[in-house]
């Protein structure tokens, strides 16, 4: 209804100031100068546009003479799945939600809201904008103890160890495509670099890359932390959910146990999260 009423404001006012200065109604009627204009406007946007593109274009068109789509209860909606979520994220941590915006169809958050989720062109960009898109690489370390079983060394074990955790990951719901490297780094490099026998050595990292051909170099902490690129390292003292993984071979299970731990933590650019 209001653009049926902005439409008569338009043309009111145009014929009206017209009137106002004694002109003749008979110019403004040019059909040839409606072609030029029209014809113009029409052809450039089908140059612009793909086909599939202008067709959604000129669906659209009597959806501007509809009422609005938008109502106070959609708002109160799209407000409670967005409380939810991040109540998720906050409770779980970030990965908790990979399954939900990957199939929101079959998310249980997600089908408490049946109406947004039938508007397509609201769950596709939420879901986008949710989805945690950048590459992740896997590093295994150990202490300095030498491990030696036959030709399984500590490099062999470090590997293990951060494969583990890949798999861990994958059987959660991050998408295989996501985890880029697998990487062992034995006891080179410490995160207690004078007590390089330290249990603490011991470790998986989980590292979150901005962008995936950039290796930002972290000076590791004297405790498990997540460093940001400049190397300062944030707070960990945040509630955290910690998953125990135990060594698939026998070789690395006298290592003992690999704990994954979730730190919901934010940073520029590449989250490193030590985990032991």
């Amino acid at each position: 209804m209001t653009t049926v009423i902005g439409i008569f404001i338009v043309f009111g006012s145009i014929i009206g100031g017209f009137l106002m200065h004694h002109g003749n109604l008979h110019v403004l009627f040019q059909p040839s100068e409606f072609i030029i204009i029209g014809g113009a406007g029409l052809g450039s946007l089908i140059v612009m546009v793909p086909p599939k593109l202008f067709k959604k274009v000129i669906a659209a068109v009597p959806t501007v003479f509809k009422a609005p789509s938008q109502t106070k209860e959609g708002s109160l909606e799209v407000l409670g799945l967005l409380y939810e979520v991040f109540a998720k994220i906050k409770r779980d941590g970030a990965l908790a939600i990979e399954k939900d915006v990957e199939e929101p169809t079959e998310s249980e958050i997600f089908q408490k809201y049946p109406s947004f989720l039938e508007n397509h062109a609201a769950v596709s960009p939420l879901c986008d904008t949710l989805r945690l898109s950048y590459p992740v690489w896997i590093e295994g370390h150990t202490d300095a103890h030498p491990f030696r079983k036959g030709s399984y060394t500590n490099w062999e074990l470090s590997v293990d160890r951060a494969n583990v955790v890949r798999k861990e990951l994958a059987a959660s719901g991050i998408p295989e495509g996501r985890i880029m490297k697998v990487i062992g780094y034995a006891a080179t490099d410490p995160i207690v670099r004078d007590q390089p026998y330290s249990p603490l050595n011991r470790r998986v990292s989980i590292v979150v890359k901005e962008k995936k051909d950039t290796e930002i170099d972290v000076n590791p902490a004297r405790q498990p932390s997540v460093a940001s690129e400049s190397g300062e390292a944030l707070s960990t003292s945040n509630a955290a959910e910690s998953l125990s993984v135990p060594s698939e071979s026998g070789e690395a299970s006298d290592q003992g146990t690999t704990d994954i731990v979730h730190r919901a933590q934010s940073s520029r650019g590449t989250l490193r999260a030590a985990a032991h």
